[in-house]
């Protein structure tokens, strides 16, 4: 073990509320515990991310003799609490614990507080929180919290490190803080995986003349060994000429419709025909490694009008998340038809490309789409409920709602999970938002759908 300085413990020591010398002796020493600890869990073993996050909650808890650790996910827009992870003294990892699968974020005031200005929490006076927060209070009280203690994340997730009831240094931070931050980097690091490694595509570029052209999101072009990113075309002629053609149903576009579709910086009246052809070259300059010279991916036809290189095999992604609806609806067994709509909800994202929302020439195939994405929202829904993961069902109903709009149905599903979850207050508040934001008939459509008494 390392030895412990008496200048060690006097940085600690000033980082906190005037600690005795001896308690930050021993707190330092615990310290380094657990950080031997943690250093022989990553020798000894090749963990993912899971389990490392859950290793970090077992020792955190035992850090501070406390009855329960875990990481809160605090959606500020879908006014919810969600526990991703947790350690119970009691139950073990991700044992019964008593929070329930989603809160109302409304319920923890003292909390939405901290983290907006990314500030600790510490409860442990609850006769004062009892008289300024009542509701808070009863909501320990249901928990069975003494005292708690907080740290935020700084990246990667909105939320806390949290501990309950601890036993020992319950004023002291400094280790909930560490553990905060390197518990947030995993959960990042985990996320940008996810991100690369979706598989959605892998299947469609399998031989060399296969282009994907991706709409949901962002534009991008993928080949089997090459990636033109949205940055290097996104915000150019040449990436909405791609867009024009990849949407358009007929065989080809004419020059003269090409140039009075497209916008530029210095134009929102089209672009002059002659520009075209310098977009195209600087284009195959700038792709000159995925597509061949001679084999342009976009190139005139007999007729005079801009097409796709027949030599390459097309695709889309819209093609893809249509296949994925197919085959949901074909599909008897529920986990197949699960796998496919959460596959076709992952691609929609944020619809087909927001950055062109603005031009009449893609209207239609956005407002398409996002139809399509409500109706997948809304089968999810059904499904995950009739599996009771109420939880999955209200982040589910609310994202459609922020992404794509109101819909009774969607509303229905956020409104009826949360009262199967047992979060009553959530319920209301789900309610009289739909109040709010749906006109007459759609509202008394969600009114006729509800089976419950709100």
């Amino acid at each position: 073990m390392k030895c412990i300085t008496d200048t060690k413990i006097v940085k600690q020591k000033n980082a906190v509320d005037q600690i005795d010398e001896e308690t930050a002796k021993s707190y330092l020493i615990e310290m380094e515990k657990l950080d031997n600890r943690l250093q022989d869990f990553f020798i000894k073993s090749n963990c993912n991310h899971d389990e490392i996050i859950k290793q970090m909650l077992r020792l955190t808890n035992e850090f501070y003799q406390a009855d329960w650790c875990g990481v809160l996910n605090v959606d500020m827009s879908l006014g919810l609490w969600l526990p991703l992870y947790w350690y119970s003294k009691k139950t073990g990892l991700m044992g019964e614990t008593l929070i329930n699968a989603f809160e109302a974020s409304d319920d923890f005031k003292i909390w939405i507080k901290a983290l907006k200005s990314r500030n600790m929490v510490y409860i442990a006076d609850k006769s004062a929180i009892e008289k300024s927060f009542p509701k808070e209070a009863e909501q320990y009280k249901r928990l069975g919290v003494n005292s708690a203690m907080g740290a935020p994340f700084y990246q990667g997730i909105d939320g806390f490190l949290v501990v309950k009831n601890a036993k020992r240094f319950c004023d002291n931070g400094i280790l909930l803080k560490n553990m905060a931050f390197a518990v947030s980097g995993e959960i990042m690091m985990m996320q940008e995986q996810e991100n690369e490694s979706t598989g959605v595509f892998d299947e469609d570029l399998q031989e060399e003349n296969d282009v994907l052209i991706s709409l949901f999101d962002h534009l991008q072009i993928s080949k089997k060994h090459h990636e033109v990113k949205p940055d290097l075309i996104e915000n150019k002629v040449i990436g909405q000429m791609i867009a024009i053609l990849a949407i358009s149903d007929a065989d080809g576009i004419s020059k003269d419709e090409m140039s009075s579709l497209v916008r530029s910086r210095q134009s929102t009246d089209g672009v002059e025909v002659d520009s075209l052809k310098h977009h195209l070259f600087n284009f195959g300059r700038e792709t000159s490694g995925m597509f061949e010279r001679d084999n342009k991916l976009i190139i005139t036809s007999d007729l005079g009008n801009y097409v796709f290189n027949h030599r390459y095999h097309i695709k889309r992604d819209l093609d893809i998340f249509d296949n994925l609806l197919l085959e949901s609806e074909k599909s008897n067994d529920i986990e197949k038809k699960l796998e496919c709509l959460t596959r076709a909800k992952f691609l929609y994202r944020k619809g087909v490309l927001p950055a062109y929302k603005d031009f009449p020439w893609i209207q239609h195939i956005r407002s398409q789409y996002e139809a399509k994405y409500v109706m997948v929202a809304e089968k999810l829904c059904e499904l995950l409920f009739k599996r009771r993961d109420y939880s999955i069902v209200v982040i589910t109903a609310m994202d459609a709602i922020k992404t794509a709009g109101d819909t009774a149905k969607l509303w229905y599903w956020a409104i009826t999970a949360a009262e199967n979850s047992g979060s009553r207050g959530a319920a209301v508040k789900y309610y009289n938002q739909a109040r709010s934001k749906l006109e007459g008939n759609a509202f008394k459509t969600l009114e006729d759908m509800l089976d419950i008494e709100v």
